[in-house]
């Protein structure tokens, strides 16, 4: 799947959450201590059926990503990872693809222009095509004075099957759903409780205004710092949240997926690159090699 990427980029931003919240008493935002990471992430490679073969290289200026860039197998570059810091308690992601501006009708005269000056074979067609991005993920983040995550929500597109030409054409990126997290934590700073909003696009509006809307939740309940056991909750209609599942956890859990991350140390001598606190949800990643299988 295409999420493969973002999974590998927000690979330690659980979604989990705990015990009933009557119970609880939720600490004060001062009390919190942020945890940092170890290492940051510099490469991310992998393969899903949207980019196929792909690498990230992703740049950091101190504690923030300050570039990000998707190369292909030939070395250019065909997509981007931004980040608007709209202020200390708030900031925006897009993951944009670079794609073609002119419609396939508009690449064939293109190609034969060239042809027509340059001679067959003396002129790189991909070269020339004109680029314009593309946003495939976005995501806006909201943080306590801490630097906990408050709430995020996230909007996942999808490609058009038919772009047109001429007149008709248009390759802009549609909506297929969002997911908006609420997160609460506990004395030690754990998530607690994550309300999650999912909305599905009606992909017959061409407004992209019209969606179906699901609320579930989840309860995380600790001892210490280890994981005991998640409640999963749903409420139909939107009504009582009534418990669908329970998992048990003998050991402390970690989100994993199948791309492949390079990260360097806090204290490399190389360059001041590391994965943002910002982007993991405040958790550690629990290795001490410099090549993750996330």
């Amino acid at each position: 799947m295409r999420h493969t990427l973002y999974l590998s980029i927000l690979v330690l931003s659980l979604v989990t959450a705990c015990t009933k919240e009557a119970d609880m008493n939720i600490a004060k935002e001062s009390e919190h201590t942020v945890k940092k990471n170890l290492f940051r992430v510099t490469r991310i490679e992998g393969h899903n059926d949207h980019w196929g073969d792909y690498i990230w290289i992703i740049n950091y200026n101190k504690e923030q990503i300050e570039s990000a860039f998707h190369i292909d197998t030939e070395g250019d570059t065909i997509g981007n990872f931004g980040i608007s810091n709209n202020s200390d308690i708030n900031y925006e992601i897009e993951v944009n693809d670079w794609i073609p501006k002119i419609d396939s009708d508009s690449i064939s005269r293109l190609d034969q222009f060239l042809k027509n000056k340059y001679g067959a074979g003396n002129y790189s067609l991909k070269d020339s095509i004109p680029l314009v991005g593309r946003v495939l993920y976005s995501q806006k983040v909201d943080l306590y004075e801490d630097g906990r995550i408050k709430r995020q929500s996230v909007v996942h597109y999808t490609p058009r099957e038919d772009v047109g030409t001429g007149e008709d054409f248009d390759n802009s990126y549609l909506k297929t759903y969002r997911t908006i997290n609420t997160y609460e934590y506990n004395e030690n700073s754990n998530i607690c409780i994550n309300r999650i909003y999912h909305d599905v696009y009606d992909p017959e509006d061409i407004h992209q205004e019209t969606y179906e809307r699901t609320l579930h939740k989840y309860e995380t309940l600790y001892e210490g710092d280890r994981i005991t056991s998640i409640l999963y909750m749903t409420a139909p209609a939107g009504e009582n949240w009534i418990e669908q599942d329970r998992y048990p956890s003998p050991i402390p859990v970690i989100c994993c997926n199948p791309s492949k991350a390079t990260a360097e140390p806090l204290n490399s001598h190389t360059t001041e690159r590391f994965l943002p606190p910002s982007l993991t949800g405040k958790h550690n990643i629990p290795t001490n090699s410099t090549e993750m299988e996330m």
